[in-house]
């Protein structure tokens, strides 16, 4: 039997209520689509040996071989064409180091200091999700480092670096103690005991630094947050009912990597160069799929503005079997004519959607479920207790951010008892204000957040 095509005329019926959904996201939208396809086109790596490919295309779940990775691959990474490694470092001095924390985990900390002055202040960074302090977070320490500041930095167990499942958080509380624990004994050293200290997250990095606060709410000088998750962006976080199915599943598979996620570099990195530098297209797996039928229509039960995700009935063709599982996220390709749905086959290693570049050792799969779990709670703690934040604070966000919620930063600012507190919104910046943006943004933030430390390092070290 064949299928009617379905009537669709501009303005009305079924994509005049899909155009609906995308409201004033659309302008954002549409920008976002064109950077994409101008950054479409492969990374070109430098010549690089079977043996070095064969190292950095290894599983990462074990600490081992993502060391190995990052040992063998260092060097190229610190050549990338990036505002961020032309700061000099040759009047730096810089240790790495592993230390066996009180819960037998190895942790892997990096520290950069000034060769010749004492440092203004003690800086501790916290990363991102699926980050390390071993790539981006290089550049960000030279550059305050040079600035006259000793900047320390730590990856979370379980990643880059460090002891532990690769992108695997049990308990955020324990993470977050993990932190405290480093950056207390850093704080203790009577090199740095008297200097004023100060907290720097970066997206999730920004809940680890509040999680510290509210744990020590006497104990900083300061914090800087840079596109801070106090709550994960609607747009990034799956629909209620799907939340709800992965809670229960996470409670007997908290391991596995089932979580549905978008695309983090094109969301986070609006300058496309620099998107490239985290991921590029080797040899992606498409399967492109229109559906132009009214009664396939009809088995939509959830449209999520231009990312569609799609509930298919059990009879599609056997041909999109390995495929198609009970839901999926697809692209953002709509227009008036139909719905382009691009299915993308990631569940085993040989098909990938996206692979790490020049950032070997990031965590890039899909979220572990309890990862994900764990972040959703420490989230909605964080909006809770936005009131209890009482330590001077400065503030950064895009505006156009889609991955952290820049609506929850002008929260934060809003409900902070602290009378002393920043919040500043760069117009059409995405979520990476210190990897993603062009040069003369990432140059201004570090401008605002140099600013800032000074003038609070020298208020504290005039009291």
């Amino acid at each position: 039997m064949s299928l009617t095509p379905a009537k669709v005329s501009s303005g009305c019926g079924f994509f005049e209520g899909c155009a609906s959904l995308r409201g004033k996201r659309w302008r954002r939208q549409r920008r976002e689509k064109e950077a994409a396809s101008m950054a479409s086109r492969p990374v070109k790596f430098p010549e690089i040996d079977d043996e070095l490919r064969k190292i950095i295309g290894a599983n990462m779940d074990e600490v081992p071989a993502r060391r190995l990775a990052r040992e063998a691959f260092k060097d190229i990474q610190l050549g990338v064409d990036h505002i961020l490694f032309k700061t000099p470092c040759d009047g730096l001095k810089m240790k790495e180091s592993y230390e066996v924390n009180s819960r037998g985990l190895e942790i892997f900390t990096k520290s950069w200091l000034p060769k010749s002055s004492s440092p203004k202040a003690v800086v501790c960074f916290c990363h991102g999700y699926g980050d390390t302090c071993t790539f981006f977070v290089e550049g960000i320490a030279r550059k305050l480092a040079s600035s006259g500041y000793g900047f320390f930095a730590m990856d979370y167990p379980g990643y880059g670096l460090s002891e532990g499942l690769h992108g695997y958080i049990p308990s955020f509380d324990r993470l977050v103690d993990d932190v405290m624990e480093h950056y207390s004994k850093v704080k203790e050293n009577p090199e740095f005991s008297t200097l004023p200290s100060f907290l720097f997250g970066e997206s999730l990095g920004g809940a680890v630094a509040l999680k510290v606060h509210l744990k020590q709410p006497n104990a900083w000088n300061g914090a800087i947050l840079v596109a801070p998750m106090c709550k994960i962006a609607d747009d990034m976080t799956p629909p209620w009912l799907l939340t709800q199915m992965l809670i229960g599943v996470a409670n007997f598979l908290p391991k596995h990597k089932l979580v549905p996620q978008k695309d983090l570099a094109q969301a986070a990195f609006r300058d496309p160069k620099h998107r490239n530098l985290v991921y590029f297209l080797p040899g992606l797996h498409i399967l492109l799929f229109t559906l132009l039928y009214e009664n396939w229509l009809s088995n939509i039960l959830v449209f999520c503005n231009i990312d569609i995700l799609l509930f298919f009935p059990t009879y599609l063709p056997l041909s999109f079997s390995s495929c198609i599982r009970s839901l999926l996220y697809t692209s953002d390709v709509l227009d008036q004519t139909n719905i382009c749905c691009v299915f993308f086959y990631s569940s085993n290693r040989s098909f990938h959607l996206m692979q790490a570049a020049y950032n070997v050792i990031a965590y890039k799969d899909k979220p572990r479920l309890k990862t994900a779990l764990e972040m959703l709670r420490t989230t909605q703690e964080i909006e809770r207790r936005l009131e209890q934040v009482s330590l001077p604070l400065l503030i950064l966000h895009g505006e156009a951010d889609i991955v952290t919620d820049p609506s929850v930063s002008k929260s934060l600012y809003e409900k902070a008892c602290s009378s002393d507190k920043k919040l500043k919104l760069y117009k059409d910046a995405f979520h990476a204000l210190l990897e993603g943006e062009p040069d003369e943004v990432i140059l201004q933030v570090f401008n605002d957040i140099i600013s800032w430390l000074d003038e609070h390092s020298r208020e504290t070290n005039s009291c």
